[in-house]
């Protein structure tokens, strides 16, 4: 049965019987910020923070996890020239600690901090032992990293991951050489009473879930 007079379309109901109740007209706009909002929940629930919490952006501080954020990567003093030391010390906020992190296409980050100089493995180094330092920013691999949800922030030309240098360990030889990292090996470095403290140095080592490799990335 048709509606001849009617402008609008006549259609069955559930139960059989014919409406000629007007049809809703759906408005494509709306439809589409429907779909918006909905990609976007789905995207806040993918790619939520870990625990260790990775940010990228300005003015981060980059914390030692295991210290509960008492101690903070630094750059020596106010210098801004090549070859600025990277270290951890207690963290105050100032601009000397405070960091800028990309996320570039390729899935890795350029660290840049004081003076807009980069976080650069000092002579392209790839042993372990080889610490961190200030450096003109040249964005080769020695200073990119790959930060991983669990903290570990990877180098990428040697695969290595930064860790804090123990105490123990004793500075006034080549970092290079093999009977510390023997020594490094044959110990808990995980004991961190004898690694988190003011001057301790910031270097390579093989990325290992140990607790000296994980950092937070915070405002």
């Amino acid at each position: 049965m048709r509606c001849v007079r009617c402008r609008h379309k006549v259609g069955p109901r559930q139960d059989g019987a014919i409406s000629n109740q007007p049809q809703t007209q759906k408005n494509p706009v709306k439809a589409l910020q429907t779909v918006l909002i909905a990609i976007g929940l789905f995207a806040s629930t993918m790619f939520a923070p870990s625990a260790y919490a990775n940010e990228f952006g300005t003015h981060l501080m980059i914390t030692s996890a295991p210290g509960g954020g008492r101690f903070c990567m630094d750059a020596d003093g106010d210098r801004k020239a090549d070859g600025t030391r990277v270290f951890l010390y207690q963290c105050h906020g100032r601009e000397n600690q405070r960091w800028s992190v990309t996320h570039n296409v390729d899935g890795t980050s350029a660290i840049t901090g004081a003076g807009g100089l980069c976080l650069d493995v000092r002579g392209n180094g790839s042993h372990n032992g080889t610490p961190v330092q200030l450096y003109q920013c040249h964005f080769g691999a020695n200073q990119r990293f790959r930060i991983f949800d669990d903290g570990r922030i990877q180098e990428v030309a040697s695969g290595k991951c930064l860790m804090v240098l123990p105490e123990w360990m004793n500075h006034d030889h080549d970092a290079d050489d093999r009977w510390i990292w023997d020594r490094l090996a044959a110990r808990d470095y995980d004991h961190v009473r004898f690694a988190e403290r003011d001057g301790a140095p910031i270097v390579l080592h093989e990325c290992e879930e140990r607790a000296l490799q994980f950092w937070r990335l915070a405002h």
